[in-house]
Protein backbone atom coordinates (compact mmCIF):
# COMPACT_ATOMS: atom_id res chain seq x y z
CA UNK A 1 0.00 0.00 0.00
CA UNK A 2 1.22 3.53 -0.68
CA UNK A 3 0.07 7.09 -0.17
CA UNK A 4 -1.62 8.46 -3.30
CA UNK A 5 -2.83 12.07 -3.39
CA UNK A 6 -3.44 11.85 0.34
CA UNK A 7 -5.24 8.53 0.15
CA UNK A 8 -4.11 4.91 0.07
CA UNK A 9 -4.36 2.91 -3.15
CA UNK A 10 -3.14 -0.43 -4.39
CA UNK A 11 0.16 -0.65 -6.19
CA UNK A 12 -1.49 -1.48 -9.51
CA UNK A 13 -4.24 1.16 -9.45
CA UNK A 14 -4.38 4.12 -11.89
CA UNK A 15 -3.82 6.46 -8.97
CA UNK A 16 -0.57 4.70 -8.05
CA UNK A 17 0.57 5.04 -11.67
CA UNK A 18 -0.01 8.81 -11.68
CA UNK A 19 1.57 9.31 -8.28
CA UNK A 20 4.75 7.83 -9.76
CA UNK A 21 4.57 9.45 -13.21
CA UNK A 22 3.08 12.83 -12.25
CA UNK A 23 6.19 14.26 -10.56
CA UNK A 24 8.33 13.14 -13.52
CA UNK A 25 6.06 14.84 -16.05
CA UNK A 26 5.86 18.09 -14.07
CA UNK A 27 9.62 18.12 -13.56
CA UNK A 28 10.39 17.43 -17.22
CA UNK A 29 8.01 20.16 -18.35
CA UNK A 30 9.72 22.68 -16.09
CA UNK A 31 13.24 21.60 -17.04
CA UNK A 32 12.54 21.81 -20.77
CA UNK A 33 10.80 25.17 -20.41
CA UNK A 34 13.54 26.65 -18.22
CA UNK A 35 16.39 25.50 -20.43
CA UNK A 36 14.70 26.43 -23.68
CA UNK A 37 13.44 29.83 -22.57
CA UNK A 38 16.40 31.11 -20.57
CA UNK A 39 19.53 29.51 -21.96
CA UNK A 40 19.59 31.64 -25.12
CA UNK A 41 20.00 34.80 -23.01
CA UNK A 42 23.37 36.25 -22.00
CA UNK A 43 24.37 35.58 -18.41
CA UNK A 44 26.10 38.50 -16.70
CA UNK A 45 26.69 36.65 -13.42
CA UNK A 46 28.03 33.47 -14.97
CA UNK A 47 30.24 35.46 -17.32
CA UNK A 48 31.79 37.11 -14.26
CA UNK A 49 32.71 33.69 -12.89
CA UNK A 50 34.30 32.73 -16.20
CA UNK A 51 36.27 35.97 -16.52
CA UNK A 52 37.58 35.67 -12.96
CA UNK A 53 38.88 32.20 -13.78
CA UNK A 54 40.26 33.40 -17.09
CA UNK A 55 42.12 36.22 -15.32
CA UNK A 56 43.75 33.71 -12.97
CA UNK A 57 44.62 31.40 -15.85
CA UNK A 58 46.33 34.29 -17.67
CA UNK A 59 48.39 35.22 -14.61
CA UNK A 60 46.44 38.39 -13.80
CA UNK A 61 45.03 37.82 -10.28
CA UNK A 62 44.68 41.59 -9.88
CA UNK A 63 41.76 41.42 -12.34
CA UNK A 64 39.74 38.83 -10.40
CA UNK A 65 38.21 41.41 -8.06
CA UNK A 66 37.39 45.05 -8.66
CA UNK A 67 38.43 47.15 -5.66
CA UNK A 68 35.99 50.02 -5.14
CA UNK A 69 37.50 52.75 -2.94
CA UNK A 70 34.38 54.21 -1.31
CA UNK A 71 31.34 51.97 -1.85
CA UNK A 72 30.33 48.90 -3.83
CA UNK A 73 29.50 50.00 -7.37
CA UNK A 74 28.56 46.59 -8.83
CA UNK A 75 30.76 47.40 -11.83
CA UNK A 76 33.32 44.94 -13.29
CA UNK A 77 37.01 45.63 -13.95
CA UNK A 78 37.35 47.82 -17.04
CA UNK A 79 39.83 45.34 -18.57
CA UNK A 80 37.10 42.71 -18.70
CA UNK A 81 34.97 44.92 -20.93
CA UNK A 82 37.79 45.42 -23.44
CA UNK A 83 38.31 41.68 -23.77
CA UNK A 84 34.58 40.99 -24.14
CA UNK A 85 34.23 43.66 -26.81
CA UNK A 86 37.04 42.07 -28.81
CA UNK A 87 35.34 38.66 -28.73
CA UNK A 88 31.95 40.09 -29.78
CA UNK A 89 30.04 39.59 -26.52
CA UNK A 90 26.98 41.86 -26.45
CA UNK A 91 25.56 41.38 -22.94
CA UNK A 92 26.25 42.85 -19.52
CA UNK A 93 28.74 41.60 -16.98
CA UNK A 94 28.90 42.12 -13.21
CA UNK A 95 31.86 41.85 -10.83
CA UNK A 96 33.05 38.60 -9.31
CA UNK A 97 32.41 38.54 -5.54
CA UNK A 98 32.76 34.82 -4.71
CA UNK A 99 35.65 33.13 -2.87
CA UNK A 100 38.87 32.63 -4.86
CA UNK A 101 38.52 28.82 -4.84
CA UNK A 102 35.82 28.89 -7.53
CA UNK A 103 37.82 31.23 -9.77
CA UNK A 104 40.71 28.77 -9.45
CA UNK A 105 38.50 25.84 -10.48
CA UNK A 106 37.16 27.76 -13.48
CA UNK A 107 40.73 28.72 -14.38
CA UNK A 108 41.44 25.00 -14.72
CA UNK A 109 38.29 24.57 -16.82
CA UNK A 110 39.37 27.30 -19.27
CA UNK A 111 42.18 25.02 -20.42
CA UNK A 112 39.85 22.20 -21.48
CA UNK A 113 36.60 23.86 -22.59
CA UNK A 114 35.06 27.03 -23.95
CA UNK A 115 32.77 29.38 -22.04
CA UNK A 116 29.67 28.25 -23.92
CA UNK A 117 30.39 24.61 -23.08
CA UNK A 118 30.55 25.31 -19.36
CA UNK A 119 27.50 27.54 -19.52
CA UNK A 120 25.55 24.85 -21.38
CA UNK A 121 26.36 22.40 -18.59
CA UNK A 122 25.27 24.92 -15.95
CA UNK A 123 22.14 25.80 -17.92
CA UNK A 124 21.14 22.13 -18.10
CA UNK A 125 21.87 21.39 -14.43
CA UNK A 126 20.26 24.46 -12.86
CA UNK A 127 16.61 23.56 -13.64
CA UNK A 128 17.26 20.04 -12.34
CA UNK A 129 18.69 21.46 -9.11
CA UNK A 130 15.67 23.75 -8.78
CA UNK A 131 13.32 20.76 -9.09
CA UNK A 132 15.37 18.89 -6.48
CA UNK A 133 15.25 21.90 -4.14
CA UNK A 134 11.45 22.04 -4.27
CA UNK A 135 11.25 18.26 -3.78
CA UNK A 136 13.47 18.49 -0.69
CA UNK A 137 11.20 21.17 0.74
CA UNK A 138 8.21 18.85 0.15
CA UNK A 139 9.98 16.05 1.99
CA UNK A 140 10.61 18.35 4.95
CA UNK A 141 7.20 19.92 5.47
CA UNK A 142 4.48 18.31 3.35
CA UNK A 143 5.02 14.59 2.77
CA UNK A 144 1.28 13.97 3.10
CA UNK A 145 0.62 16.30 0.16
CA UNK A 146 0.75 15.02 -3.39
CA UNK A 147 4.30 15.49 -4.69
CA UNK A 148 2.87 16.21 -8.14
CA UNK A 149 0.74 19.04 -6.79
CA UNK A 150 3.56 20.37 -4.62
CA UNK A 151 6.00 20.44 -7.55
CA UNK A 152 3.42 22.02 -9.85
CA UNK A 153 2.80 24.89 -7.44
CA UNK A 154 6.42 25.38 -6.41
CA UNK A 155 7.88 25.24 -9.91
CA UNK A 156 5.20 27.56 -11.27
CA UNK A 157 6.32 30.13 -8.72
CA UNK A 158 9.93 29.60 -9.76
CA UNK A 159 9.06 30.01 -13.45
CA UNK A 160 6.93 33.16 -13.05
CA UNK A 161 8.59 35.21 -10.29
CA UNK A 162 11.84 37.11 -10.17
CA UNK A 163 13.00 34.63 -7.51
CA UNK A 164 13.40 31.87 -10.08
CA UNK A 165 13.47 33.78 -13.36
CA UNK A 166 16.62 35.79 -12.70
CA UNK A 167 18.37 32.85 -11.09
CA UNK A 168 17.86 30.86 -14.29
CA UNK A 169 18.44 33.84 -16.54
CA UNK A 170 21.84 34.54 -14.92
CA UNK A 171 22.82 30.89 -14.35
CA UNK A 172 23.15 31.99 -10.76
CA UNK A 173 25.28 29.88 -8.39
CA UNK A 174 22.56 30.66 -5.86
CA UNK A 175 20.57 27.78 -7.37
CA UNK A 176 23.27 25.36 -6.25
CA UNK A 177 23.47 27.11 -2.87
CA UNK A 178 19.72 26.72 -2.34
CA UNK A 179 19.86 23.03 -3.28
CA UNK A 180 22.81 22.36 -0.95
CA UNK A 181 21.11 24.25 1.87
CA UNK A 182 17.86 22.28 1.58
CA UNK A 183 19.83 19.05 1.21
CA UNK A 184 21.74 19.89 4.39
CA UNK A 185 18.58 20.64 6.37
CA UNK A 186 16.75 17.57 5.07
CA UNK A 187 19.65 15.21 5.76
CA UNK A 188 20.16 16.63 9.26
CA UNK A 189 16.48 16.01 10.04
CA UNK A 190 16.71 12.43 8.78
CA UNK A 191 19.74 11.24 10.68
CA UNK A 192 22.62 11.98 8.27
CA UNK A 193 24.51 14.72 10.16
CA UNK A 194 27.89 14.35 8.47
CA UNK A 195 26.49 14.62 4.96
CA UNK A 196 24.35 17.52 6.17
CA UNK A 197 27.32 19.41 7.57
CA UNK A 198 29.37 18.84 4.44
CA UNK A 199 26.55 20.10 2.19
CA UNK A 200 26.05 23.25 4.27
CA UNK A 201 29.81 23.92 4.34
CA UNK A 202 29.93 23.67 0.55
CA UNK A 203 27.00 26.09 0.29
CA UNK A 204 28.77 28.51 2.64
CA UNK A 205 31.96 28.19 0.59
CA UNK A 206 30.04 29.60 -2.39
CA UNK A 207 27.97 32.27 -0.58
CA UNK A 208 29.01 32.79 3.01
CA UNK A 209 25.62 33.46 4.61
CA UNK A 210 24.53 29.76 4.91
CA UNK A 211 27.04 29.55 7.76
CA UNK A 212 24.39 31.29 9.89
CA UNK A 213 22.21 28.19 9.69
CA UNK A 214 24.81 26.19 11.62
CA UNK A 215 23.95 28.38 14.62
CA UNK A 216 20.37 27.14 14.40
CA UNK A 217 21.65 23.56 14.26
CA UNK A 218 23.49 24.15 17.52
CA UNK A 219 20.37 25.64 19.07
CA UNK A 220 18.33 22.58 18.12
CA UNK A 221 20.95 20.17 19.45
CA UNK A 222 22.36 18.98 16.12
CA UNK A 223 25.98 19.13 17.24
CA UNK A 224 27.23 16.43 14.87
CA UNK A 225 25.92 18.32 11.84
CA UNK A 226 27.41 21.57 13.15
CA UNK A 227 30.76 19.88 13.82
CA UNK A 228 30.79 18.39 10.33
CA UNK A 229 30.07 21.85 8.94
CA UNK A 230 33.04 23.34 10.80
CA UNK A 231 35.48 20.60 9.81
CA UNK A 232 34.44 20.64 6.14
CA UNK A 233 34.51 24.43 6.09
CA UNK A 234 38.05 24.53 7.47
CA UNK A 235 39.17 22.01 4.85
CA UNK A 236 37.59 23.99 2.01
CA UNK A 237 39.07 27.24 3.33
CA UNK A 238 42.50 25.66 3.56
CA UNK A 239 42.24 24.32 0.02
CA UNK A 240 41.25 27.76 -1.24
CA UNK A 241 44.20 29.49 0.42
CA UNK A 242 46.60 26.77 -0.72
CA UNK A 243 45.36 27.01 -4.30
CA UNK A 244 45.26 30.78 -4.74
CA UNK A 245 47.35 32.31 -1.94
CA UNK A 246 46.47 34.70 0.84
CA UNK A 247 46.75 38.04 -1.08
CA UNK A 248 43.79 37.11 -3.28
CA UNK A 249 41.78 36.21 -0.18
CA UNK A 250 42.69 39.58 1.33
CA UNK A 251 41.20 41.22 -1.76
CA UNK A 252 38.11 39.06 -1.43
CA UNK A 253 37.64 40.06 2.21
CA UNK A 254 38.11 43.71 1.26
CA UNK A 255 35.35 43.39 -1.37
CA UNK A 256 33.07 41.72 1.19
CA UNK A 257 33.68 44.58 3.59
CA UNK A 258 32.81 47.09 0.88
CA UNK A 259 29.60 45.22 0.06
CA UNK A 260 28.67 45.08 3.75
CA UNK A 261 29.17 48.85 4.04
CA UNK A 262 26.97 49.59 1.01
CA UNK A 263 23.20 49.53 0.64
CA UNK A 264 22.20 48.58 -2.92
CA UNK A 265 18.82 49.64 -4.28
CA UNK A 266 17.66 47.82 -7.41
CA UNK A 267 14.43 46.31 -8.70
CA UNK A 268 15.60 42.97 -7.29
CA UNK A 269 17.05 43.90 -3.88
CA UNK A 270 14.26 42.67 -1.62
CA UNK A 271 15.84 43.72 1.67
CA UNK A 272 14.73 45.91 4.55
CA UNK A 273 18.08 47.68 4.52
CA UNK A 274 17.59 48.72 0.87
CA UNK A 275 14.07 49.89 1.65
CA UNK A 276 15.32 51.94 4.61
CA UNK A 277 18.07 53.43 2.44
CA UNK A 278 15.66 54.63 -0.22
CA UNK A 279 13.14 55.86 2.36
CA UNK A 280 15.39 57.78 4.75
CA UNK A 281 18.70 58.40 2.94
CA UNK A 282 17.71 58.98 -0.68
CA UNK A 283 19.51 62.34 -0.90
CA UNK A 284 22.79 60.60 0.00
CA UNK A 285 22.58 57.87 -2.65
CA UNK A 286 24.57 57.56 -5.88
CA UNK A 287 23.10 56.58 -9.24
CA UNK A 288 25.29 54.03 -11.03
CA UNK A 289 25.16 53.47 -14.78
CA UNK A 290 26.32 50.15 -16.19
CA UNK A 291 29.42 50.02 -18.33
CA UNK A 292 28.49 48.59 -21.74
CA UNK A 293 30.78 46.09 -23.41
CA UNK A 294 30.33 48.02 -26.66
CA UNK A 295 30.83 51.78 -26.07
CA UNK A 296 28.45 52.45 -28.96
CA UNK A 297 25.66 50.41 -27.38
CA UNK A 298 22.92 52.76 -26.13
CA UNK A 299 21.51 50.11 -23.79
CA UNK A 300 22.16 50.92 -20.15
CA UNK A 301 21.18 49.52 -16.79
CA UNK A 302 20.90 51.65 -13.67
CA UNK A 303 20.98 51.04 -9.95
CA UNK A 304 21.42 53.13 -6.81
CA UNK A 305 23.91 52.66 -3.97
CA UNK A 306 24.42 54.22 -0.57
CA UNK A 307 27.57 54.28 1.54
CA UNK A 308 25.85 53.26 4.77
CA UNK A 309 25.71 55.84 7.54
CA UNK A 310 26.89 54.44 10.85
CA UNK A 311 23.38 54.50 12.32
CA UNK A 312 21.93 52.40 9.47
CA UNK A 313 24.81 49.94 9.59
CA UNK A 314 24.61 49.44 13.35
CA UNK A 315 20.82 49.16 13.28
CA UNK A 316 20.79 46.27 10.83
CA UNK A 317 23.71 44.49 12.42
CA UNK A 318 21.79 44.63 15.67
CA UNK A 319 18.61 43.41 14.00
CA UNK A 320 20.48 40.47 12.45
CA UNK A 321 21.92 39.46 15.83
CA UNK A 322 18.48 39.80 17.43
CA UNK A 323 16.87 37.74 14.67
CA UNK A 324 19.46 34.99 15.07
CA UNK A 325 18.93 34.97 18.82
CA UNK A 326 15.16 34.80 18.40
CA UNK A 327 15.38 32.03 15.82
CA UNK A 328 17.82 30.08 17.99
CA UNK A 329 15.32 30.24 20.83
CA UNK A 330 12.50 29.01 18.57
CA UNK A 331 14.61 26.11 17.31
CA UNK A 332 15.71 25.25 20.83
CA UNK A 333 12.09 25.13 22.03
CA UNK A 334 10.84 23.10 19.05
CA UNK A 335 9.53 19.82 20.41
CA UNK A 336 10.18 17.62 17.41
CA UNK A 337 11.29 17.32 13.81
CA UNK A 338 8.03 18.63 12.40
CA UNK A 339 8.15 21.85 14.38
CA UNK A 340 11.76 22.46 13.37
CA UNK A 341 10.98 21.75 9.72
CA UNK A 342 8.21 24.36 9.73
CA UNK A 343 10.60 26.95 11.17
CA UNK A 344 13.16 26.68 8.37
CA UNK A 345 11.27 28.55 5.62
CA UNK A 346 10.56 31.35 8.08
CA UNK A 347 14.25 31.48 9.03
CA UNK A 348 15.32 31.56 5.36
CA UNK A 349 12.96 34.44 4.57
CA UNK A 350 13.72 36.49 7.69
CA UNK A 351 17.51 36.28 7.39
CA UNK A 352 17.34 37.18 3.69
CA UNK A 353 15.23 40.25 4.47
CA UNK A 354 17.95 41.29 6.93
CA UNK A 355 20.85 40.62 4.55
CA UNK A 356 22.86 43.53 3.10
CA UNK A 357 21.38 43.21 -0.41
CA UNK A 358 18.82 40.39 -0.44
CA UNK A 359 18.72 39.70 -4.16
CA UNK A 360 15.43 38.17 -5.29
CA UNK A 361 17.04 34.80 -5.99
CA UNK A 362 18.30 34.61 -2.39
CA UNK A 363 14.70 33.65 -1.60
CA UNK A 364 14.91 30.39 -3.55
CA UNK A 365 15.18 28.38 -0.32
CA UNK A 366 12.17 30.14 1.20
CA UNK A 367 9.96 30.06 -1.91
CA UNK A 368 10.59 26.32 -2.33
CA UNK A 369 8.12 26.00 0.57
CA UNK A 370 5.36 28.15 -0.98
CA UNK A 371 2.99 25.18 -1.64
CA UNK A 372 2.46 24.79 2.12
CA UNK A 373 0.27 27.89 1.92
CA UNK A 374 -2.27 25.66 0.19
CA UNK A 375 -1.79 22.69 2.50
CA UNK A 376 -1.97 24.78 5.68
CA UNK A 377 -4.51 27.47 4.74
CA UNK A 378 -6.75 25.64 2.27
CA UNK A 379 -7.14 26.00 -1.46
CA UNK A 380 -8.89 29.37 -1.63
CA UNK A 381 -6.78 31.32 0.84
CA UNK A 382 -3.48 29.64 -0.04
CA UNK A 383 -3.98 30.04 -3.78
CA UNK A 384 -4.93 33.70 -3.40
CA UNK A 385 -1.73 34.40 -1.46
CA UNK A 386 0.40 32.55 -4.02
CA UNK A 387 -1.18 34.44 -6.92
CA UNK A 388 -0.57 37.72 -5.08
CA UNK A 389 3.10 36.80 -4.58
CA UNK A 390 3.48 35.96 -8.27
CA UNK A 391 1.80 39.16 -9.45
CA UNK A 392 3.89 41.35 -7.15
CA UNK A 393 7.23 39.82 -8.12
CA UNK A 394 6.79 38.71 -11.72
CA UNK A 395 9.27 40.33 -14.13
CA UNK A 396 6.84 39.66 -16.97
CA UNK A 397 4.43 42.25 -15.56
CA UNK A 398 6.95 45.07 -15.17
CA UNK A 399 8.60 47.27 -17.83
CA UNK A 400 12.10 45.97 -18.54
CA UNK A 401 13.37 48.88 -20.63
CA UNK A 402 13.39 52.56 -19.74
CA UNK A 403 14.16 55.55 -21.90
CA UNK A 404 15.93 57.62 -19.26
CA UNK A 405 17.72 57.44 -15.93
CA UNK A 406 14.77 59.23 -14.32
CA UNK A 407 12.37 56.50 -15.45
CA UNK A 408 14.80 53.82 -14.30
CA UNK A 409 15.04 55.36 -10.83
CA UNK A 410 11.25 55.56 -10.58
CA UNK A 411 10.83 51.86 -11.34
CA UNK A 412 13.76 50.92 -9.10
CA UNK A 413 12.14 52.58 -6.10
CA UNK A 414 8.67 51.24 -6.91
CA UNK A 415 9.58 47.59 -7.48
CA UNK A 416 12.21 47.44 -4.76
CA UNK A 417 9.57 48.56 -2.27
CA UNK A 418 6.87 46.28 -3.66
CA UNK A 419 9.14 43.24 -3.73
CA UNK A 420 10.43 43.85 -0.20
CA UNK A 421 6.94 44.31 1.23
CA UNK A 422 5.72 41.19 -0.59
CA UNK A 423 8.51 39.02 0.81
CA UNK A 424 7.95 40.57 4.24
CA UNK A 425 4.29 39.52 4.08
CA UNK A 426 5.33 36.02 2.99
CA UNK A 427 7.72 35.87 5.93
CA UNK A 428 4.92 36.82 8.34
CA UNK A 429 2.60 34.19 6.84
CA UNK A 430 5.30 31.53 7.23
CA UNK A 431 5.63 32.44 10.89
CA UNK A 432 1.88 32.35 11.48
CA UNK A 433 1.25 28.98 9.79
CA UNK A 434 4.18 27.15 11.35
CA UNK A 435 1.85 25.72 14.05
CA UNK A 436 -1.23 25.04 11.92
CA UNK A 437 -1.16 21.29 12.39
CA UNK A 438 -4.74 20.14 11.88
CA UNK A 439 -6.01 22.42 9.13
CA UNK A 440 -7.96 20.78 6.30
CA UNK A 441 -5.88 20.43 3.17
CA UNK A 442 -6.85 19.72 -0.44
CA UNK A 443 -4.96 16.74 -1.73
CA UNK A 444 -5.80 15.27 -5.10
CA UNK A 445 -9.52 16.04 -4.96
CA UNK A 446 -10.13 14.93 -1.38
CA UNK A 447 -10.26 17.06 1.72
CA UNK A 448 -8.09 15.55 4.39
CA UNK A 449 -6.30 16.38 7.62
CA UNK A 450 -2.58 16.66 7.11
CA UNK A 451 -0.54 14.26 9.20
CA UNK A 452 2.76 15.29 10.63
CA UNK A 453 2.39 19.03 10.07
CA UNK A 454 4.08 21.58 12.27
CA UNK A 455 2.91 21.76 15.82
CA UNK A 456 1.69 18.14 15.87
CA UNK A 457 4.47 15.87 17.05
CA UNK A 458 3.90 12.30 16.04
CA UNK A 459 4.92 9.50 18.42
CA UNK A 460 7.96 8.64 16.28
CA UNK A 461 9.11 12.32 16.39
CA UNK A 462 8.63 13.10 12.74
CA UNK A 463 7.65 11.49 9.52
CA UNK A 464 8.95 8.88 7.16
CA UNK A 465 8.46 11.04 4.06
Amino acid sequence: MRRVFGSVSGAGSPASFWVAVGPILVSLAFILFAYGFYHARSSADFMALWLAGESLAKGAPNLVYRIDPAYFTMLPPAEWLEGLHNRGYDGHVYPYIYPPLWAWLVAKATGVMHYETLRTVAGALNPVLMVATVALAWRLVAPAMSLTLYLAIGLTCMALTSIGVYALFQDQPQILVAFLTLLAIERAEHGKPYLAGGALALAAAIKLYPALYAILWLASGKRQAASSFVVTGVVLGGLSVAATGWPLHAQFLHVLGTVADTAVITRLSYAWESLAAQTFYWNQTHLIESLPVDPADPGRAYWVVLAKPLALSMLFKGLLVAALAGLARLFHKARCRDERAALWPFAFALLTLLSPIGWSYYYLSAVAFVPILVSRLGVACGSALIVALILATSPFLTPQHTTSAEDAVHYIRLYQGLGTLTMSAYCVVLFVIRRRSDQPVWIGGRRKRQAGAAGHCLPHDGFDG
